[in-house]
């Protein structure tokens, strides 16, 4: 195989710096140490970033001292020549190679496209040796996935680039036409009166304490689409109840029949003909997907989405989730941060609404009213998310929860907060206007 790489153009790439110092922040926008294939390369691109960060002055003479401090210097030697190193490398370098083009940004681009077909060949290499280790294909092609999605490829964003004039063109149409904004309603008719809808890109979060009802919340959004025959398509990743159990909720929505009796197959005869048509009804539903693994990465939602391409993910609940495969962090409030921008970049690329269940910490049920703070692990929950929602359920006067259900809205990027109340039927599932 051919080597993947243009040594003159990272070459050409150094040079120009040098000669303009100011095109370097632009250039490292495309282009890191690790995108040069020859490293004494890297290492004088380290050496300038050090030297725009101090804001000192640019040339071979500073370049050399910054490279003495980080003690690359010496191994500083032209890919296309083995006769001088260190210091009188960089004058070599600067004196005998003239770059042809005026911008840095060409050989940026130029490295940077390499860099990445680089990167593509050993993402590929690995995924060879994971298959040759036993691993499965469903891992393999996850872990692969993830590992290409990181890689950043020249004019990869520029199809996000939109002047004002094309804004103005597709909004004034959109609004003079009196065509709504594609958004998903929650189908909950109090709920849809304190917020507008899920907009494609969304990250909404519906956060309680345990026992409250999230699951069941989320359930009624997808029950309520699949009676209106909505034609929403949805998929489900559920970490902590088995598709079983999802599927009897949803069962108990239909027809009216306890969780209980389903389970342990105990009913009247009445009540075994309303089961057998809601099993057909069941059966004729194709718009819900649900994945019921209990280790699940953003990325894993990404790939499975990717397959089965719904209007609508749903993730129950979001603080299961495991870590991407490339997160380097630490701590549990690091990791979780890193989870939910995953989950917005997923509903982002994807261009549909991301709805994820999460869990309060113990504090909110001391507190009459709900605060950011109360979200169970990380304050960029809040902070990401474009709509918040916080389900809160008394407690009445025998020590059992109430039927009634106050949801408020805590945040919303694209409208006012709110609040409003609903009502709990436990034994069908089902949450109802009051």
């Amino acid at each position: 195989m051919a080597e993947i790489h243009n040594r003159d153009a990272e070459l050409a790439l150094i040079v120009s710096v040098i000669l303009y110092p100011d095109a370097f922040e632009d250039c490292s926008a495309l282009v890191s140490a690790d995108s040069f294939s020859w490293k004494p390369y890297g290492d004088i691109w380290l050496a300038i970033g050090r030297l725009r960060e101090a804001g000192m002055v640019v040339d071979t003479t500073t370049i050399a001292e910054q490279m003495k401090r980080d003690g690359t210097i010496h191994d500083l030697v032209p890919h296309n020549s083995s006769n001088v190193t260190g210091e009188v490398a960089l004058a070599f370098i600067q004196s005998t190679y003239i770059p042809f083009m005026e911008s840095p940004l060409s050989y940026a681009r130029i490295v940077a496209d390499y860099a990445a077909r680089r990167r593509i060949i050993h993402s590929i290499r690995n995924a060879a040796q994971w298959v040759s280790k036993g691993r499965g294909a469903l891992e393999v092609i996850s872990d692969l996935y993830a590992s290409l999605s990181q890689i950043r490829v020249p004019g990869q964003a520029s199809q996000n680039v939109h002047t004002l004039a094309d804004l103005a063109k597709t909004e004034s149409d959109r609004v003079f036409s009196q065509e709504p904004r594609r958004s998903v309603p929650f189908s909950i008719t109090e709920i849809d009166r304190i917020y507008a809808g899920m907009d494609r890109g969304d990250l909404v979060i519906v956060a309680a304490l345990p026992g409250v009802g999230k699951t069941a919340f989320l359930l009624n959004v997808i029950f309520r689409h699949l009676r209106a025959k909505s034609g929403v398509k949805f998929m489900l990743f559920s970490l902590e109840m088995p598709a079983e159990q999802i599927y009897r909720r949803l069962v108990s929505m239909v027809s009216g029949i306890p969780y209980h009796k389903q389970l342990h197959a105990v009913m009247s005869p009445e009540e075994w003909n309303t089961y057998a048509k809601a099993t057909e009804y069941m059966a004729s539903q194709s718009n819900l997907h649900i994945c019921d693994s209990a280790s699940l990465s953003p990325h894993d939602i990404r790939y499975l989405a990717l397959q089965t391409r719904p209007d609508v993910v749903i993730v129950d609940y979001l603080q299961l989730l495991m870590p991407p495969p490339s997160s380097v962090a630490q701590r549990r409030h690091e990791i979780v941060a890193e989870i939910v921008r995953n989950l917005k970049q997923v509903a982002r690329e994807l261009d549909v609404p991301v709805v994820a269940a999460a869990q309060l910490n113990r504090e909110a049920a001391h507190s009459s009213v709900p605060v950011p703070q109360h979200l169970a692990e990380s304050s960029a929950i809040e902070q990401t998310a474009d709509a918040v929602f916080v389900l809160r359920r008394p407690i009445d006067e025998v020590g059992l929860p109430s039927d009634e259900v106050t949801v408020y809205l805590t945040k919303c990027r694209n409208g006012p907060l709110g609040m409003t109340t609903l009502r709990f039927e436990g034994k069908k599932n089902l949450f109802q206007n009051q």
